[in-house]
């Protein structure tokens, strides 16, 4: 696993458990104890975190001017798979479609390419997306409300109770993405609050879309979502696995690839 990964996967554990052991983040990275010592000294350089005797936290009082650009290219060695697939998912999105835009910088970015879409509602835990979004016209908007996880690449609104708000709502589309993906455990998310929302919305709309860049596979992430066969729509890079593609194929999943 790449540091990168390893700091995005803490950032994110951190984000929604608080003050975490050391321990505990070695067993959510499957990395030795001196790799997360060192990356905790590099995400506590950074300003990311605040160490502890033996744990850490995020470092939510960072000003806003030391925090991660917007735009994350410099942050995400990442950004240009990810770039292509929200440009792949874009044109998926119609005029007048009902759809859930998730959390991370995939989604994010898929927001900023449908700002020139007409008479879309558009349903989010994704802050960062509602701001990509407030500077289009002619759409609705609905942020979800919950308590407020920072995650390396994302802001989210989501706790137990978010499901509540979306029971009468039913979507054309939902866009998603996940931490890992595995052949035999399937699709796996970092947080542990997700899961029961994302299965709420697979069971509540009409295409639910995949949007994973090629670093996602090949891994377990701390919580179990579902089958890799359960869900019928994959973006992802032409320079993902070939195991999987062919995997998806072989059983009518169908793959859009940018």
């Amino acid at each position: 696993m790449y540091a990168s990964e390893r700091e995005e996967r803490i950032l994110d554990y951190l984000g929604t458990h608080g003050v975490t052991p050391t321990a505990v983040l070695q067993e959510v990275t499957g990395s030795s104890i001196a790799t997360v010592r060192r990356d905790l000294n590099a995400l506590s350089s950074r300003g990311l975190i605040v160490k502890t005797h033996g744990a850490a936290r995020l470092n939510r009082d960072r000003p806003a001017a030391e925090r991660p650009t917007d735009d994350g290219r410099e942050e995400d060695p990442f950004y240009g798979e990810k770039d292509r697939i929200a440009q792949t998912a874009a044109r998926l999105v119609e005029d007048d479609d009902v759809i859930f835009i998730g959390a991370g910088k995939t989604c994010t970015l898929l927001a900023r390419y449908i700002r020139g879409k007409k008479g879309l509602t558009v349903v989010t835990s994704n802050i960062d997306a509602v701001v990509e979004l407030s500077r289009s016209q002619g759409l609705s908007m609905i942020l979800l409300g919950g308590d407020v996880h920072v995650g390396s690449n994302y802001i989210e609104t989501l706790d137990e109770y978010t499901i509540e708000s979306l029971r009468r709502l039913y979507f054309d589309k939902v866009f998603l993405t996940v931490n890992g993906i595995d052949l035999e455990y399937g699709y796996s998310i970092n947080s542990r609050l997700q899961p029961t929302l994302y299965h709420h919305l697979l069971d509540n709309s009409r295409d639910f879309y995949l949007l994973a860049d090629r670093h996602k596979f090949g891994k377990r992430a701390f919580a179990y979502f579902c089958a890799i066969d359960r869900i019928a729509n994959v973006v992802t890079n032409p320079e993902t696995d070939g195991r999987y593609l062919a995997f998806y194929r072989s059983s009518g999943i169908n793959v859009y690839t940018g």
